[in-house]
């Protein structure tokens, strides 16, 4: 409808369609499967990642995993510079589910999410990070060793809850070692263990060397990093339990009862000089408790005699029977048979709890039991952890080591979780996993193959050596640490020799366990909610507001350009209230426009012309049509400046991909020669990028997605081109598409512009990726030309450059919006509909194919069908050149 004839409409009788409603009962995950719980981790995940942060091309071992009271996720691992022989840890927190890295838990050297931890003792600053607790406050607390110079000392970290910075209420820095402490000064100290106690107290574990003698040793801090007097009079206490001689006497593992009491538990050499399991049980203020094994102390022999070693690695508590259960290992000499793991029942008074296993011991391999059905190879067991459920059932977590046959599918090493009952048996029918044992390959994680243009890039089907290090409880399910290498043999040299035939590097893996799954699948995500209020951009002069109506009940329309600062869609109202806005928008008062309509039985109407005069000629055309709903946008809408600072870029390839709806599209109609067949792919120029050939899509040149790929380097930062809001600033995880060499969590930031506000605002969001580091958070206000990071290659990148894509959020030509569905990170589902080219549509001929051919998806269905015209958004002289 024109601005002189505002008030008449078309009529039509509407029939009403019944619905039919079906509700699809969804099928729960079933309970202790004993598979990869996919509801965990970042999107693409599918329950087991890797926990890299930028470039991963050194071993970082794993060392702990935690949790927090917020379901938080906390890493710690290894961390080397690149080409340095410095070594220290670094703690990486993810979000709620593991959705995504914390961007509040961010330390020095742009590693996002992660706090890094540097002692630098006087030595050669190799700082040793062994454990790792969460206190009722949310602090980390992390204890190892490190290098003065004179020995190793052992050390306690604490990290502040809100931002992973050292807490400085803790010893004033948040950094204490115990060579600075009277009782340990000259001597060496090494911890192996650390928990968090009540009132903000610290207990860790490990041994203090005295001469030729290591003694088992407990020290206790208060909050504030004091030793704590009221443990033991003093604040620690060492264990001897020979009296004396070169026995070496270590804690590996301690646990704090509910009671109060503590229990620490390690190796100690036996009267005759032999290794066995030592156990202390302590009362709450670190005295000796006498009601176990007569002493507080007790010593469980090794019995085989061909074993040459027997070691304890942790230390579980059957509160229901008050026993504890230690997990061990026993390797035999001269590597004749497989080592086997163990585990040792021992009742409160300090006896071994005849009820469990054989009198109180369960040796086993994990190739005892199959797995999934499916029998493995003889090989060698090791535990690393003990989870007790509360009927005193619990998870024997380790590594197992695959024959030479078995290798050959699963790599060398797997990690296994064993269910155990509280007897010591193992249900192998209808039990966990179906056989009481899951062996887990995690090819969810392997990386993408090298692979030709046009290729598929499959990930790799190599199998990696798999090594269990950590796990704990995660909301009923079991949260597992592994070493991992990166990339199986032949395919990079991450240590720099030229060969490509070992594997690595090392990087740490996280995964979740199906178990007693007793919480919601629900998935947290990192985007605002539509509803937040984005930052306004003023409407740049030369624009006006035009709104399109219907009427439900008889199928009239209107359609109504007005003038600046006009209420086109008030004006129909206030003659109809019942009215239903469709679309409301801004359109060049005397430039180039734009105009689509559709309307009852698929008729569409599409026309463009300086100022009013398409509105004037879809309306016109739509004559006799029922139900017709209008959509415009300007040619030019002059809002975004440069997206990048330093030198101009070296290309920018740019390409809009269709084939996501299955729509081929002849070049020819654009004014462009016509490639080999139907174009999948084309650019702004209407020239093709890409070709159909049966199912499939071909990439012959630049990029095949719905976004420019800008070619500057880390010379240049990724800047805002508008003001705005950031929806989502985080590291996506994208191991499969991301090439060997490169970081596989891909940076990206997404930010909301309004230009004007309320009913007649143009929304879109601009999307960056693939930088270096993150400069923004969630929910921040930028201004144009606000740095969001460094321009890298992280991510699926073969070479620095910045991705850009913009989406328009309102006013499509379909439905009225589209909002990105960042929703367990998955806001790049069906993005393709909100997409358009803000250099405009530019081709010698034809009309920008993604206003009115996505009016179908490739389902015929209308409810996801989108589109908008392209619009140019630069300002002058602002836009990248374009090739």
């Amino acid at each position: 409808m024109t601005s002189s004839d505002s008030a008449s409409f078309h009529t039509a009788r509407i029939r009403a369609l019944a619905a039919a409603l079906f509700f699809l009962a969804a099928s729960p995950p079933s309970a202790a499967s004993g598979l990869v719980d996919e509801a965990f981790g970042p999107d693409r995940s599918n329950g087991a990642f890797l926990n890299i942060t930028r470039q991963h091309r050194r071993s970082h071992a794993a060392q702990a995993i935690a949790v927090d009271n917020q379901y938080r996720v906390l890493v710690l691992n290894e961390w080397f510079d690149p080409g340095s022989s410095n070594r220290d840890c670094a703690v990486t927190r993810h979000v709620r589910n593991a959705r995504s890295l914390d961007m509040d838990f961010t330390g020095p050297d742009e590693l996002e999410a992660t706090r890094r931890i540097a002692l630098d003792l006087g030595g050669t600053n190799v700082d040793i990070c062994t454990g790792m607790a969460i206190d009722a406050a949310n602090r980390v607390v992390i204890a190892g060793s490190g290098d003065t110079g004179n020995g190793l000392t052992g050390f306690v970290v604490r990290l502040r809850a809100s931002d992973g910075a050292y807490d400085t209420t803790f010893d004033n820095n948040g950094k204490l070692a115990l060579s600075n402490l009277a009782p340990f000064s000259g001597v060496g100290t090494y911890l192996n263990a650390v928990a968090a106690r009540s009132g903000g107290r610290v207990l860790a574990c490990g041994y203090v060397q005295r001469g030729t003698e290591r003694n088992m040793l407990a020290v206790q801090f208060t909050s504030l990093g004091d030793l704590d007097t009221s443990f033991n009079g003093t604040g620690y206490k060492e264990i001897d339990f020979n009296g004396g001689g070169d026995d070496s006497d270590v804690c590996s593992s301690l646990q704090v009862l509910p009671n109060g009491d503590v229990v620490l538990a390690g190796t100690a050499d036996d009267s005759d000089g032999k290794s066995a399991l030592a156990v202390v049980r302590l009362n709450s203020n670190g005295v000796y408790d006498g009601n176990f094994s007569g002493d507080g102390r007790l010593l469980v022999a090794n019995t085989s005699q061909l074993a040459s070693s027997f070691s304890l690695v942790d230390v579980g508590y059957d509160a229901g029977r008050s026993r504890l259960l230690l997990g061990c290992n026993l390797v035999f000499s001269n590597n004749t048979l497989p080592s086997s793991g163990c585990v040792v029942a021992v009742s409160s008074n300090g006896t071994l709890d005849s009820t469990f296993g054989s009198s109180g011991r369960e040796y086993f391999k994990f190739s005892d039991y199959h797995g999934l059905f499916v029998a493995r190879e003889a090989g060698d067991a090791r535990v690393r952890r003990i989870l007790v459920r509360d009927d005193g059932s619990l998870y024997v977590l380790g590594t197992h080591t695959n024959g030479s046959a078995d290798a050959q599918e699963h790599g060398d090493s797997d990690v296994v979780s064993l269910r155990m009952e509280a007897d010591g048996s193992v249900i192998t029918t209808q039990g966990y996993s179906g056989d009481g044992v899951a062996f887990h390959d995690f090819p969810q994680v392997h990386q993408a193959n090298l692979c030709a243009p046009g290729c598929d890039p499959e990930p790799i089907d190599k199998k990696v050596a798999d090594t269990l290090v950590d796990a704990t409880w995660y909301r009923g399910n079991l949260l597992l640490l592994a070493n991992r290498p990166r990339y199986p043999n032949n395919i990079f040299d991450h240590d720099g020799d030229g060969n490509l035939d070992e594997p690595g590097p090392i990087a740490p893996l996280v995964a979740s366990i199906d178990a007693d799954h007793v919480f919601d699948d629900g998935l947290e995500f990192d985007g605002l909610e539509p509803a937040v209020t984005p930052v306004t951009i003023a409407v740049p002069a030369g624009f006006g507001n035009y709104c399109s109506v219907r009427n439900a009940s008889d199928g009239g329309f209107g359609l109504l350009p007005g003038a600046a600062g006009s209420d086109p869609c008030q004006q129909f109202l206030s003659g109809n209230p019942s009215l239903i806005v469709e679309r409301a928008g801004l359109y060049s008062l005397s430039g180039l426009n734009w105009v689509i309509g559709y309307c009852d039985g698929g008729f569409v109407v599409l026309y463009g012309g300086n100022g009013t005069t398409p509105f004037d000629a879809a309306f016109t055309d739509s004559n006799g049509h029922t139900n017709c709903i209008f959509a415009a946008a300007p040619q030019n809408l002059p809002i975004f400046s440069r997206p990048y600072t330093g030198p101009a870029p070296l290309y920018n390839t740019q390409s809009f991909n269709h084939d996501g709806y299955g729509i081929p599209i002849n070049v020819s109609e654009f004014g462009q020669p016509q490639g080999n067949g139907d174009a999948c792919s084309i650019d702004f120029k209407g020239r093709q990028h890409s070709y159909i050939s049966g199912s499939r899509c071909y990439v012959t040149d630049g990029v095949d997605e719905t976004a420019s790929d800008i070619g500057i380097d880390s010379s240049n930062d990724d800047v805002s081109v508008a003001p705005g809001r950031v929806l989502m600033a985080v590291p996506r995880f994208i191991p499969t598409f991301t090439p060997p060499g490169n970081d596989p969590y891909q940076r990206e930031i997404f930010i909301r512009h309004s230009v004007g506000s309320g009913r007649y605002a143009e929304i879109f969001t601009t999307y960056y990726a693939h930088m270096q580091d993150t400069g923004v958070r969630r929910g921040d206000a930028v201004s144009a030309g606000t740095r969001l990071g460094q321009a890298g290659e992280t991510g699926a990148a073969s070479g620095e450059h910045l991705h850009l894509g913009v989406f328009r959020n309102r006013n499509l030509s379909w439905r009225q919006s589209f909002e990105l569905n960042f929703a367990g990170g998955r806001w790049d589902r069906d993005n393709t509909v909100g997409a358009i080219d803000p250099w405009g549509w530019q081709a010698p001929a034809g009309v920008d194919p993604w206003a009115w051919r996505f009016r179908i998806n490739a389902s015929n269905h209308l409810r996801d069908s989108s589109g908008s015209y392209s619009t140019n958004l630069w300002k002058a002289g602002e836009a990248p050149p374009l090739d």
